[in-house]
């Protein structure tokens, strides 16, 4: 991993900066008193794992011959308090494109358990995923 550097810009905000990658910023909901200008770290962690999913998909995808360019996913998390404060639950819901068979699909959902970052993710969370195919 290319060295990272994170710096606390004061009032709840951190910027992320990666040489090759740019910066991200972080903050936090209104209700935690952030700004809710930026995603918070808690919502990265489910687009962090909606990503990671897509591009393992992908890798899977390349080598049966399956075309998923024009898929999206899109991505929810609720926080629990109890027995401490943590991602809860964290959704993705899936639209694939047109011209997957149902022989493929299968080996497509494969990739959620088979994704790094959701196996590295607490086994606390809940996952509520589903897949639509047009």
């Amino acid at each position: 991993m290319e060295k990272v550097e994170v710096f606390y810009e004061g009032n709840l905000k951190v910027r992320v900066r990666n040489k090759s990658s740019g910066d991200l910023v972080m903050d936090l909901p209104r209700e935690m008193g952030g700004s809710d200008t930026a995603y918070s770290p808690t919502d990265l962690v489910g687009v962090i794992l909606a990503g990671c999913v897509m591009i393992t998909m992908d890798f899977m995808a390349r080598r049966k011959g399956i075309n998923i360019a024009g898929s999206r996913v899109e991505v929810s998390k609720e926080m629990k308090d109890k027995p401490k404060r943590m991602v809860g639950s964290i959704s993705l819901e899936f639209f694939m494109p047109s011209g997957i068979e149902h022989a493929q699909r299968a080996a497509l959902e494969s990739a959620v358990g088979a994704c790094p970052v959701h196996n590295s993710l607490s086994p606390e969370i809940e996952y509520k995923i589903k897949f639509n195919y047009a």
